[in-house]
């Protein structure tokens, strides 16, 4: 009796004022990609806009701005992966990702990848006990998020003094 349907997709009108934070995986050789993820009142996340984008910072910072602008979201933060952006940017050398954007004037902090993150995202994905909604989604605009998150797969490692299973991403669509 506690089952219910859901769906992570939806098509959803997104809000102006809701606080919005800009997420960004930068990559030398693929193209850049960026999601916004709004935050409702009830703190659940909806994914509104993506964009894959190959070209430099300053052209990511040229086609967040449009996105931003003509959406009119309320970007309260932008956050990236630490791991590329601690990498040399290619272009210069011993410059990192994060100083070329930084450059660019589009600041991008260093998002916490701990387990703690992908804890929480586990806990998003499951329907809510008073709603029976997911706390994540994502709107179907959204088709290569979707793809990503439907492709993401974990390994199975386990230790053999440890109960539960090892969270390490497989590294295919990782």
């Amino acid at each position: 009796k506690d089952t219910v349907s859901f769906c992570h997709v939806l098509s959803f009108d997104h809000s102006r004022s809701w606080p919005t934070i800009c997420l960004l995986d930068p990559h030398p050789r693929k193209p850049h990609m960026l999601l916004w993820v709004q935050v409702d009142p009830s703190d659940d996340l909806h994914v509104v806009a993506e964009l894959q984008i190959d070209g430099d910072p300053v052209d990511v910072r040229r086609e967040c701005d449009r996105i931003e602008e003509s959406m009119g979201l309320n970007v309260v933060r932008r956050l990236g992966d630490p791991n590329m952006l601690r990498s040399p940017a290619g272009a210069k050398r011993g410059v990192l990702w994060l100083d070329e954007f930084a450059n660019a004037g589009f600041p991008v902090e260093e998002a916490d990848d701990s387990e703690v993150g992908r804890s929480r995202i586990n806990e998003y994905l499951k329907p809510d006990e008073r709603t029976h909604r997911p706390r994540l989604t994502f709107h179907s605009r959204c088709a290569a998020a979707i793809h990503q998150m439907k492709r993401f797969v974990w390994g199975e490692h386990r230790r053999r003094d440890e109960k539960d299973l090892k969270e390490i991403p497989k590294p295919k669509n990782d």
